[in-house]
């Protein structure tokens, strides 16, 4: 029998920071939103499974059962649940980034003379630099070439369900979750989403609600101009946008209380009313 000595030290390390790739790849891909420290803790949480697959009571935690629960528990650690429809695809992603490192991993251990990981956890034989050099390779090409076809399918066609809070007015509004949508605040850089106008009266004030209709929408400054003299103008301000057909135009937007995307807070995000109809026919009547 050959024996291999651990140290449970570097078997942390080297999956923790293999993992943390493998979590930061898949929300890239996915586009979903993230915080580094959830990222990190998923991380360290794989690091922590490396290691008591190697304690002799827990060494049925290796199995596949133990593969999956592991994985799923890091997933929902690093990139949280909601949306669900969402945060499958990411379960999905995450899944085929580890099955590609594996692959990328064995094949540059053979290429160097190598033998396969024991229980298909990364530990020596493994060089620190094969490992950390295959997943280096599976995070540049996932981030870098499948990001950019995410981004034209699949996460970018998905509705989501929007909530709006405004004065204890609320409007709830499907919405297509489109990450080719740039439009942002120039002054101040927050995120615009853009919404049809009939939607959007109803959260506004009974006296703006009665300025805002899509023919007045086409002169936003004329809107903003009455706005401000009935006091509501900190709450307005006018967006500047392209468009196919529009070399230069303005969108009058609104700053909400709360604004909900997918069941998670959006803080600072405005709201742009449209002065035509969004997604006649498609289901979505704004655009995230």
């Amino acid at each position: 029998d050959v024996v291999v000595t651990v140290y449970v030290d570097t078997l942390f390390a080297l999956n923790g920071m293999v993992n943390y790739l493998l979590l930061l790849a898949a929300v890239r891909i996915t586009d979903r939103p993230f915080r580094r420290w959830r990222l990190l803790l998923g991380a360290v949480l794989g690091g922590l499974y490396a290691v008591a697959v190697f304690v002799p009571p827990l060494g049925g935690l290796a199995g596949p059962p133990g593969k999956a629960a592991a994985g799923l528990l890091m997933a929902l650690v690093a990139a949280g649940g909601r949306p669900w429809g969402r945060f499958w695809r990411y379960i999905l992603v995450f899944l085929g980034a580890s099955f590609a490192l594996g692959g990328c991993v064995l094949a540059l251990g053979v290429l160097t003379g190598r033998d396969a990981p024991p229980g298909g956890v990364p530990v020596l034989p493994v060089s620190l630099p094969i490992l950390l050099a295959g997943a280096g390779v599976c995070y540049l090409i996932f981030a870098l070439v499948f990001r950019r076809s995410a981004r034209h399918g699949g996460a970018a066609r998905d509705i989501v369900t929007v909530r709006l809070d405004w004065g204890g007015r609320t409007a709830e509004v499907a919405a297509l979750w489109d990450t080719g949508n740039t439009l942002s605040d120039p002054l101040t850089g927050a995120p615009v989403m853009v919404m049809d106008c009939e939607r959007g009266r109803a959260l506004l004030p009974a006296e703006a609600a009665l300025l805002v209709d899509k023919t007045a929408l086409r002169r936003p400054e004329r809107v903003l101009t009455l706005l401000h003299e009935l006091g509501l103008a900190g709450r307005f301000r006018l967006i500047p946008y392209r468009a196919v057909g529009v070399e230069c135009g303005f969108l009058l937007a609104f700053r909400p209380d709360v604004v909900t995307v997918g069941g998670r807070r959006r803080p600072g995000v405005l709201v742009a009313l449209a002065p035509h109809a969004l997604g006649d026919g498609v289901g979505y009547s704004a655009v995230v």
